[in-house]
């Protein structure tokens, strides 16, 4: 084996380590939500399901709990809304921009698979990230 292919045997390695670390947080995270006492005041567990979310080292899997609100009956993911996450959100920040910053180089086929190792994002979900992009105006005159 040469060089080379031991060192990126070794990265794939320690990504695969970083994704199972972070799920495993993720997942104690939403344990101790279930386990609040301050949670249990407002909100009642409604069900449990499988999430997966692309991130800049690779997919991220881990269970989520949904909540109902006692009063207003609204359902909601704490854990999401905790993390920032919207409610159908699939991909991190950190890959929505990975796919804008590979996009301004590359063709947007390309941007997909460079944005999350390990996954493809198609190209045109790409070009659907790239035209929701809301560029500031900068006006003439104005500092910063």
């Amino acid at each position: 084996m040469c060089f080379d292919k031991y060192i990126e045997n070794v990265k794939n390695i320690v990504l695969d380590f970083v994704c199972h670390i972070i799920s495993e947080v993720l997942e104690e995270c939403n344990i101790l939500l279930e386990e609040s006492m301050k949670r249990v005041i407002y909100w009642h567990i409604k069900d449990h399901s499988q999430k997966n979310i692309m991130s800049p080292v690779s997919m991220l899997s881990f269970t989520c709990t949904r909540f109902k609100n006692k009063e207003t009956k609204e359902t909601a993911y704490l854990l999401d809304r905790l993390l920032g996450i919207s409610a159908h959100d699939r991909m991190s920040d950190g890959v929505k921009a990975a796919i804008l910053e590979e996009a301004v180089q590359t063709i947007y086929e390309k941007a997909g698979m460079e944005a999350c190792p390990g996954e493809c994002v198609s190209r045109e979900n790409v070009m659907r990230h790239v035209r929701r992009m809301e560029i500031p105006v900068k006006r003439p005159g104005r500092a910063c």
